[in-house]
């Protein structure tokens, strides 16, 4: 089944607001059946400073590659129970709990996922409520500031199209 995606993204994408991210990460036989925007943050954030992020022992990956892992297995349709909304959910706004790091973006509808804003687990966690508050804020800002509609219901993992 083909994915559509809305003329709002298509022309956020046209008019580099929003890019495509992860396609590079997928073999050549392999083809996506969910898509993963990013953000101009999200993009700067990915480019920038995520490569320079030291490592814990939580993982075996860099941050970078843990962030890249997730992308590859939410684009092939494999479970993403890492994703998982934040309340209140009335803000249709989802959090990417990976071991290292935190992500927030939206769902522009199934199978679309919005990526905005990327940071360190130790600097969400070390920020407290406070940190939470100020990604979500970032997010809904961003989502109006985009005027991309989001969706919300009780998705707890995205499933493959294909299935």
């Amino acid at each position: 089944m083909a994915l559509t995606i809305s003329s709002t993204v298509r022309h956020a994408c046209a008019a580099d607001r929003l890019a495509v991210v992860g396609q590079e990460l997928l073999d050549e036989d392999e083809e996506a059946v969910c898509t993963v925007y990013g953000t101009r943050t999200f993009v700067d954030w990915r480019d920038g400073s995520l490569p320079y992020y030291e490592g814990n022992d939580r993982s075996d990956f860099s941050p970078d590659e843990e962030v890249d892992s997730f992308l590859r297995e939410f684009m092939l349709g494999g479970t993403a129970g890492i994703v998982t909304r934040l309340t209140p959910t009335r803000r249709k706004i989802w959090e990417v709990r990976l071991e290292q790091t935190r992500i927030f973006g939206w769902f522009e509808s199934p199978g679309h996922l919005i990526l905005h804003v990327g940071d360190a687990i130790e600097n969400v966690k070390d920020g407290g409520v406070a940190a939470y508050d100020a990604a979500m804020d970032d997010v809904e800002n961003e989502r109006s500031r985009l005027a991309i509609t989001s969706v919300g219901g009780d998705i707890l993992h995205v499933r493959s199209y294909a299935s």
